[in-house]
């Protein structure tokens, strides 16, 4: 029973989300022997993420965060992509900005490691980045194709402490007329932090790469060492009551 006139956490992400992935889900996850095939997107938007081969397939059903299941990846090839998808997830990298909320555990440390992108920290790509370098620490690009590589990037915002389940809060705000707001980052209801000082203009072109769970640069390396519980995206940035919202929701069923 709740103490007091305490409410109950939502059951739910606040409304609105473009994609929602959900391990606790049975019904979304197709897998074989444990390797799976396909994550179904909760959203209504069928954004679902796949992977064909079976040596680059995390597994199902064999880890958990607070007693609920949870995709494994191993750090050498697994990842899965949303097929076709440079186009929709743009806003991320454009002007009109997204936010994303992820649950995981990291394994190791001294290794760099793709959690989620579109595109990889280098010229010519166009897209977002989300990666840990070797002490853990997380960092964040949005990288807009041109010779100044991007529009922000934002290094070692918060330290994953490897074997330890945490929700990462990102605000991607490539137009935003203040850089040092052009990304932010929460760990773990976490104040918003970040490091940018770049001023370059955010494309508007369409992803180098699909967007990508598991690995940066479209499969290309960089692959996450861990598990990933959920996967929310918002387009646009949400409102301190919303995000704050999302946090007690994740918290609360993933005992964070």
């Amino acid at each position: 029973m709740l103490a007091g006139n305490a409410a109950a956490p939502p059951s739910s992400p606040v409304a609105g989300y473009k994609l929602w992935l959900d391990a606790t889900d049975s019904a979304t996850i197709t897998a074989s022997g444990g390797a799976v095939s396909q994550w179904n997107d909760k959203s209504g938007n069928a954004y679902h993420f796949t992977q064909a081969t079976g040596a680059n397939q995390p597994t199902t059903n064999s880890r958990t965060i607070n007693s609920k299941n949870v995709i494994d990846f191993d750090g050498t090839n697994d990842f899965m992509s949303v097929a076709s998808s440079t186009s929709l997830f743009k806003y991320l990298h454009n002007s009109t900005g997204g936010t994303t909320f992820i649950v995981g555990i990291v394994d190791d440390s001294g290794v760099n490691k793709g959690l989620f992108s579109t595109s990889e920290f280098a010229s010519a790509q166009i897209g977002v980045a989300h990666i840990t370098n070797g002490n853990e620490k997380t960092e964040t690009a949005i990288v807009n194709g041109n010779s100044g590589n991007a529009t922000a990037v934002s290094f070692d915002t918060n330290i994953l402490t490897p074997a330890s389940a945490f929700y990462l809060v990102n605000k991607f705000d490539g137009g935003n007329a203040t850089a040092g707001n052009r990304i932010r980052e929460s760990l773990n209801n976490g104040a918003f932090a970040g490091a940018n000082t770049l001023t370059n203009t955010a494309s508007s072109s369409n992803s180098t790469n699909n967007l990508t769970l598991g690995a940066a640069g479209g499969g290309s390396g960089t692959f996450w060492n861990g598990v990933i519980g959920e996967f929310i995206i918002y387009e646009g940035i949400l409102s301190n009551g919303d995000i704050d919202l999302v946090e007690t929701y994740l918290a609360a069923k993933w005992g964070i």
